[in-house]
C-alpha cells in the first residue's frame, strides 16, 4: 500500500510538471495560433551618435557594441544588463533624435506559425525636454527563439 501511494504521488508530480511546461498560445485576428515568447528587458544602454538600427534583431556582440554604448551609473542597479550572445540575441527599438522624453515599455513578444517574432511595445511621450535624446528599448531573447524575422508593433500613447 505504501508503494502504491508513492506511485500515485510520483504520477501526480509528473502530470503537474508536464502541465507547467506548456507554452502560452493565443489566437490572432486571422485565426492562426501564436505563441508567447519569454524575454528580459535590458537596461543602461544608449544608441551611439551617428548610429541607426534599421534591423531590430542583433545577434552578435560586435554588432551590438558598434551601435550601443553602456550607460553605467553609480548605485545598486547602475550596471548595464549583461547579454550573453552565445545564448541570447537582442531586439532593439530606437527612435530618431528628439527633444521629447519618450518612455517605451515592452508589452509582449509573440511567435507565429512561420517562426517570425512580433515585438509589441508602447511608447508614451511624457514631456518636452531642453535637450535632445535618442530613446531606445532593448529586450534580450533566448537564441533558441531566433527562428525567423522580427517585426515591431508600436502602441503610441501620446
Amino acid at each position: 500500500m505504501r508503494n502504491f501511494r508513492l506511485f500515485i504521488a510520483m504520477a501526480v508530480l509528473v502530470l503537474l510538471t508536464g502541465c507547467g511546461a506548456k507554452k502560452s498560445v493565443t489566437a490572432t485576428e486571422n485565426g492562426t495560433a501564436i505563441e508567447e515568447v519569454k524575454f528580459e528587458q535590458a537596461f543602461r544602454y544608449f544608441l551611439k551618435n551617428g548610429e541607426t538600427c534599421e534591423n531590430p534583431k542583433i545577434t552578435t556582440q560586435e554588432e551590438f557594441s558598434k551601435k550601443f554604448g553602456m550607460a553605467t551609473v553609480m548605485g545598486k542597479n547602475g550596471q548595464p544588463t549583461i547579454v550573453d550572445f552565445d545564448k541570447q540575441f537582442v531586439i532593439a527599438v530606437t527612435y530618431p533624435e528628439t527633444n521629447n522624453e519618450v518612455r517605451m515599455s515592452p508589452i509582449s513578444l509573440q511567435r507565429n506559425a512561420k517562426g517570425d517574432l512580433t515585438f509589441i511595445y508602447e511608447a508614451l511621450k511624457v514631456r518636452e525636454l531642453k535637450y535632445t535624446t535618442k530613446p531606445c528599448l532593448i529586450i534580450i531573447v533566448d537564441k533558441k527563439d531566433n527562428t525567423g524575422e522580427v517585426f515591431l508593433k508600436e502602441t503610441v500613447l501620446m
